[in-house]
């Protein structure tokens, strides 16, 4: 991985995504998270995966939602760490779809403003949803419907999607350290409604977890 010449700084890297935003402008993701965790010196872990037995059908990617204990954290709030877990899942898969793009479901409705200050990292990962083309998840019913028909349409076309089915980090683990949390319900509701389409397609567990101070990125047998 390379760095780039529009930033020397992942706020830099976030600013210009912001910018890219204002403006109605894509940009690639795949590229700008090599480029962001390249700028940390963070390395992509190689990853041991389940072998797909059939490449050719869009996977759903199955992710936890890892962050590390507080003290090793790259930032205090969780929106950095979360970014890179994606980062590095990202870059990891191409290794076993190689060229095959992976779109993310990521929390839309998140608010840029704690006890009145600005958060830059927020405002950031919103902008990101629109620039990297990610599909947005609201706590919103009313948008529900909208996110389910974005997931069909992208399997039907055939593009990965990334899901974390915690939803969340849970606050408790945010300082000592991450454990694994429960499905949401709406993980199973939208599998269901896939079943019921009849959409092909398959389902890849994959894990980020940190052992004696290294990243590793596993995938379970698929289901």
């Amino acid at each position: 991985m390379s760095g780039n010449p529009e930033f020397g700084s992942v706020p830099q890297l976030f600013e210009v995504v912001k910018q890219y935003h204002a403006e109605g402008k894509k940009r690639d993701f795949l590229s700008d998270t090599a480029a962001g965790l390249h700028m940390l010196g963070i390395e992509v872990p190689q990853a041991e995966f389940a072998e797909l037995p059939n490449p050719s059908i869009p996977t759903l990617v199955a992710a936890n939602h890892f962050v590390p204990p507080l003290r090793q954290r790259i930032h205090p709030f969780t929106t950095v760490d979360a970014i890179v877990t994606t980062g590095i899942i990202t870059h990891g898969i191409q290794q076993l779809t190689p060229g095959k793009q992976l779109d993310w479901l990521v929390q839309g409705d998140l608010n840029p403003k704690f006890l009145s200050f600005r958060l830059n990292n927020r405002e950031m990962q919103q902008a990101a949803i629109e620039c990297y083309s990610h599909i947005p998840v609201s706590a919103d019913p009313k948008k529900v419907f909208s996110t389910l028909k974005q997931i069909k349409q992208r399997l039907k076309d055939g593009i990965n999607i990334g899901v974390y089915p915690e939803g969340s980090v849970q606050f408790k683990d945010t300082f000592l350290g991450y454990r694994m949390g429960v499905f949401q319900s709406g993980f199973p509701s939208m599998l269901a409604l896939l079943e019921r389409c009849r959409i092909e397609y398959q389902i890849l567990p994959t894990t980020v977890y940190r052992e004696d101070g290294t990243t590793i990125l596993y995938s379970c047998p698929l289901l």
